[in-house]
């Protein structure tokens, strides 16, 4: 959005070096440590509550978007809302997306008319452990807050990209931690497999992937408390005229105003009621990347 809420060993928070509990931060530390160790602490909240940005530069498009995000509840009662407004060159979009644990709504809004659409996830749940969850090649555009909110965005994180050291940086002013992530072999791998048309020949996997997919996710960790204040997805690429490297960034969320533990107005993760809906299951697994949806699966095992 590989979807799942890893549980931590405690191997990986013992070794953590930076500061948590009031431990004073290393100059560096190992990055996939320091991340299962921001996935661990985020998901101690009761409620966290933020103001978000989005970045999206994509195929010519520069798009911004801005509002607001809430969750409530750990593990499997976790819930979650997020309320964004989006700005193009012609049209404003109205985006919210819902989640009470149990089902996901998708609410898209442009020029006033309003699409409501249904994601079944006990579906979504039952179609990855059919599919086996390893050989699914997961669309990187699946990394948003539209499925398990930013718990699982951390998690599709660490489980798809590996990190070099985490390094002591800033952001707006904060201390963070700066980690960068690469795209692990095997995930990359399937990645391109999926794809209609990749290069052939010597080249790394990497110089594989088309200019509108991410190579690089870079990723801005509070240091107090190990809150991702800003996640970005990069494509790194060579500069004209081979001078050197550029990084462009296809897609950042930078969140602030960030509050926990307060209390939130759990009518804020039930579905709107006033509008028709379609469900949107099985177009959602596609983009997830499962290639085979549970119908698809069921007409193959049918006798001919």
């Amino acid at each position: 959005m590989g979807v799942r809420f890893a549980i931590l060993p405690s191997l990986l928070l013992a070794l953590l070096t930076v500061r948590v509990a009031g431990q004073e931060p290393a100059p560096a530390a190992n990055g996939d440590v320091v991340l299962a160790s921001a996935i661990s602490a985020l998901a101690r909240h009761g409620t966290i509550t933020a103001s978000l940005r989005q970045r999206i530069s994509l195929f010519d498009q520069q798009l911004f978007g801005a509002g607001q995000y809430i969750q409530s509840g750990t593990g499997l009662k976790r819930r979650f809302r997020m309320e964004m407004t989006v700005q193009g060159k012609r049209q404003k979009i109205a985006i919210t997306r819902i989640c009470d644990g149990r089902m996901l709504w998708l609410l898209d809004g442009a020029a006033g008319e309003p699409t409501l659409r249904l994601v079944d996830l006990r579906r979504v749940e039952d179609a990855l452990t059919m599919a086996g969850q390893g050989g699914a090649a997961v669309d990187w555009r699946s990394f948003d807050l539209g499925f398990g909110g930013l718990p699982r965005l951390l998690v599709m994180c660490d489980e798809t990209f590996q990190f070099n050291a985490a390094t002591k940086s800033s952001f707006d002013n904060t201390p963070v931690w700066l980690l960068r992530g690469y795209w692990q072999p095997e995930r990359l791998q399937r990645m391109l497999s999926s794809q209609e048309e990749t290069k052939s020949g010597k080249e790394s996997l990497p110089a594989r992937l088309p200019p509108h997919l991410p190579n690089e996710v870079v990723l801005y960790l509070r240091q107090s408390d190990l809150f991702p204040l800003s996640v970005e997805f990069r494509s790194v690429t060579q500069a004209a005229g081979n001078q050197g490297m550029q990084s462009q960034i296809l897609a950042a969320m930078d969140f602030f105003d960030v509050r926990f533990d307060q209390p939130v107005d759990e009518k804020q993760f039930t579905g709107p009621a006033d509008l028709p809906q379609t469900d949107d299951t099985e177009a959602f697994l596609t983009r997830l990347g499962i290639a085979r949806t549970p119908s698809q699966l069921r007409n193959e095992s049918r006798p001919r």
